[in-house]
């Protein structure tokens, strides 16, 4: 199954059983997670460590998504 042609949607779905679907998902996010994350940066401060804790919203996002609402904008609030 080539998972790049399937909707964030289906894929967040999916993912609750499927560890190439979360991947996908993850990797789709990737450059929207880094520029979000530049925008938080403090002085003195780790842009990684904003990174790490976005993708860790992104990963609460994917596995407590239930299909309501659009992907994307249920990963942003999350």
């Amino acid at each position: 199954m080539d998972l790049s042609k399937i909707s964030d949607e289906e894929l967040a779905i999916l993912a609750k059983s499927d560890a190439l679907a979360i991947e996908e998902l993850l990797n789709r996010y990737k450059t929207l997670i880094n520029s979000q994350a530049r925008k938080y940066f403090l002085r003195d401060g780790d842009v990684e460590d904003i990174t790490q804790e976005a993708m860790i919203g992104l990963f609460k996002a994917v596995t407590s998504f239930n299909g309501q609402s659009s992907f994307r904008n249920y990963a942003y609030a999350c």
